[in-house]
């Protein structure tokens, strides 16, 4: 048996890190490993395998994987064994996509733990293993045929081949750690004919180590937004002989270790999948390797939402829900943080799960924040923080929601390209530009994009016609697309059939305001149509200001449930002036400046807003004495 030293820096926050590389003969074949030892290594340290995956190496394991940060902190040594052939006799090769040596993979784990010991008098009562792929596979395997030796270990990515599933009866209870990925492209999670699904391999930890009781479930807080991954963990906590089995699920990760850099998606490694960062594998792993019984603490909020995707900010309130996960029950406070776009803070709200606040009921981890009219126009994102009371920590920011104060931006007109102004015929291509208003008052709408959908069955998408950019719409201004749209008229249609079709406006990548029911025009007619506005519209009232009565008018191009009511700056409702069934048509209603009770208003301003299928829209009135 043979030893080199080698000091170095293996990465820039390890000030100083020792590596020892090793290798002794067994079985024919001469078997290497690599040793990390912590800066203030001592003897009776705890001991941690780090298996590689198919293809991979030691050195490679050690790169792209933490542990060596880890251990440095929390004082471990690390061993990373090397495969024969880099692929580990795992029991994956029944697979013929995965080829392994007949090697006694088993045995030389259990000798490499008899040579660390020897080396470095490692704690044997503290050795652990864990694995990512076919190390994961290993894992599973050196559970099963060598636990005797092992206190606890982690799975990533690995799962119970068939064999092995059949032949795992003779070992003893051990704490598991599994971690699956439901994007996972390469050990899929709903399994393979050559091994077990993620579920179908927890559920054979959970049955062998005897736990009796329903699993603890929840949602781990969102964290990094950016790597659109979640995780969801479940615990069972009483098994037989002290174990336990945790899972994480990592929703939409890959065939990737947790807490990758982001260059790992975009390099040779792209083709695993997204890195979920929201978590750090290493971290997790030696977590639940060092604890006497693994348990997650803290308190956060998961499935944040906003009520309306827009907001009217002159006078719509808004209700912010989240979902609070509270591990010890613990006495807390929670906030919605309301930050512009460019991280500037909006506003702060408390979220209340007190019963009183619209939150169903005391204490049923529904949490609300009412949010009254903001009175500026921006795009907002929403995230939650938590303080934990009794210990006297924050938690944060967790999740994120958008919504906005901008606009509302609305289809204006249409202007029909080709037939110019003439019949639209049965299965025809139909050209036409869109104009778009912004109805806000102050803010500018960036970055526009309006994508179209049929209505109904009577047209048809064109590719690479459905989708047009605007230029910046300021607010109170029109803008038309800067390229047309297309749709193809069924072949079957009849003359008189008008064609509709919805609208989806986004602004930065986000959908905020939508339109349906749009007509561009009627198969058969030509250089007439009927009278029936093309779209919804609420002009402004006349005269303005006004004593003591204004006019208000509105279009619907189709039968609509007409929401139309006058709102005092507050956002308080003032007066219902219309609220029923209506067909297509051009509408006038008057208000005489009374309230619902009937009696006059105050001078001030007043807002008349028009809800009508998916359509809203408001307008500034002045009311003078």
């Amino acid at each position: 048996m043979h030893r080199t030293i080698i000091a170095l820096l293996l990465l820039s926050s390890i000030l100083w890190a020792d590596l020892e590389y090793g290798s002794f003969e067994l079985d024919g074949y001469e078997r290497d490993y690599i040793v990390f030892l912590p800066e203030n290594f001592e003897p009776g340290l705890p001991l941690v395998f780090n298996l590689h995956g198919y293809g991979g190496t030691a050195e490679w394991q050690i790169e792209h994987t933490l542990m060596n940060q880890v251990a440095d902190t929390a004082n471990f040594v690390v061993v990373y064994p090397n495969a024969i052939n880099t692929v580990w006799n795992s029991g994956i090769s029944n697979n013929p996509n995965y080829p392994a040596p007949d090697v006694d993979d088993v045995a030389f784990i259990s000798a490499l733990i008899d040579t660390v010991y020897a080396n470095y008098q490692i704690n044997l009562d503290r050795v652990y293993t864990c694995g990512m792929s076919n190390g994961g596979f290993m894992t599973l395997k050196l559970v099963c045929e060598l636990n005797n030796r092992f206190a606890k270990a982690a799975s990533l990515a690995g799962a119970m081949t068939n064999a092995l599933m059949n032949d795992c009866d003779s070992a003893l209870p051990i704490p598991m750690l599994l971690m699956h990925a439901t994007g996972d492209s390469i050990v899929l999670y709903r399994g393979s004919e050559y091994w077990s699904s993620a579920d179908e391999t927890l559920g054979h930890w959970v049955d062998f180590n005897g736990c009796y009781y329903e699993a603890d479930t929840l949602s781990l807080p969102d964290i990094d937004l950016s790597d659109e991954c979640t995780v969801d963990v479940i615990q069972y906590n009483d098994c037989d002989d002290n174990s336990e089995v945790v899972m994480y699920i990592l929703n939409n990760a890959g065939h990737t270790w947790p807490g990758w850099g982001e260059e790992y998606e975009t390099g040779t490694l792209a083709f695993l999948g997204a890195t979920i960062r929201d978590i750090t594998a290493d971290v997790e792993i030696w977590n639940f390797f060092n604890s006497e019984r693994f348990e997650i603490r803290g308190i956060w909020g998961n499935d944040l939402l906003v009520n309306s995707i827009y907001a009217d900010p002159s006078i719509d309130s808004l209700e912010i829900t989240a979902t609070i996960t509270n591990t010890h029950d613990h006495a807390y406070e929670a906030y919605a943080i309301l930050k512009n776009m460019d991280s500037t803070l909006v506003d702060s709200f408390q979220l209340f799960d007190d019963g009183l606040h619209n939150d169903g009921e005391a204490g049923d981890g529904l949490a609300k924040a009412l949010v009254p009219a903001l009175q500026t126009e921006s795009h907002i994102f929403v995230q939650t923080t938590t303080l934990d009371i009794d210990e006297g920590r924050y938690f944060g920011p967790h999740d994120y929601a958008r919504f906005t104060t901008v606009g509302p931006l609305a289809n204006q007109a249409l202007v029909q390209l080709h037939p110019a102004e003439g019949a639209i015929a049965p299965n025809s291509n139909i050209y036409f530009n869109l104009y778009i208003e912004n109805l806000g008052s102050m803010g500018t709408a960036e970055d526009i994009i309006v994508n179209i959908h049929p209505a109904d069955t009577n047209s048809t998408l064109v590719s690479g016609t459905s989708s047009a950019a605007f230029e910046d719409i300021p607010a109170g201004e029109i803008r038309s697309s800067l390229t047309y749209f297309v749709l193809r008229t069924g072949a079957d249609v009849e003359d008189g059939t008008p064609i509709r079709f919805n609208i989806e406006i986004s602004s930065q990548g986000v959908t905020y305001w939508e339109d349906s029911g749009i007509i561009l025009g009627y198969v058969g007619i030509e250089d007439e149509r009927p009278g029936i506005p093309l779209s919804y519209s609420l002009d402004q009232n006349f005269p303005n200001p006004f004593n003591p009565t204004t006019t208000i008018s509105y279009d619907l191009p189709e039968q609509s449930m007409v929401n139309l009511a006058v709102f005092d700056i507050q956002g308080q409702e003032v007066m219902m002036i219309q609220d029923a069934a209506k067909s297509p048509g051009n509408y006038e209603v008057q208000w005489n400046g009374l309230d619902q009770s009937g009696n006059q208003v105050s001078t001030g301003v007043y807002f008349a807003r028009l809800n009508a299928g998916k359509f809203s829209q408001t307008i500034k009135m002045l009311y003078l004495k």
